[in-house]
């Protein structure tokens, strides 16, 4: 299916419906500019929510809606994060203690990466090899 027709399709579904989009690490305001003429003002208070990482972005797509900028967390909150998910109330092994540490700063600070890494790290065995093998795929994906 074509991207408009997929868009005149959007719009013919959505049209006189309340909605919520969630338009999730928008990057570029291209996207949202290609998109916005499927979502016309109709009168329903439907909302558009973007997540972006970018300011500019967000200020672009929609100038005089309130922009809320969530902080980072510091490398040090990422660790500890990372620990309590990982080992609960146990202590990191010494040998993991720097390749974790490494993890969580391809992280940047954001605690949802955190977790998910978590979660893959929890399932593992506690490995330096393996956790080696997990930061450097990390390093390309965050």
């Amino acid at each position: 299916m074509k991207e408009e027709s997929l868009g005149e399709k959007l719009y013919r579904t959505l049209k006189e419906l309340r909605y919520l989009i969630v338009m999730d690490d928008i990057w570029d305001i291209n996207v949202w500019k290609d998109l916005k003429r499927y979502f016309l003002n109709d009168k329903t208070r439907s909302r558009i929510l973007f997540t972006t990482r970018y300011k500019e972005v967000g200020s672009e797509a929609s100038p005089h809606s309130v922009i809320n900028a969530l902080s980072f967390r510091s490398d040090a909150e990422c660790w500890k994060l990372l620990k309590r998910k990982v080992f609960e109330d146990k202590n990191c092994p010494q040998e993991l203690l720097n390749i974790g540490k490494k993890i969580t700063k391809s992280c940047h600070g954001l605690p949802l990466a955190v977790v998910v890494i978590a979660i893959v790290l929890a399932n593992m065995e506690k490995k330096e090899h393996l956790w080696q093998e997990v930061a450097r795929n990390l390093s390309s994906h965050i």
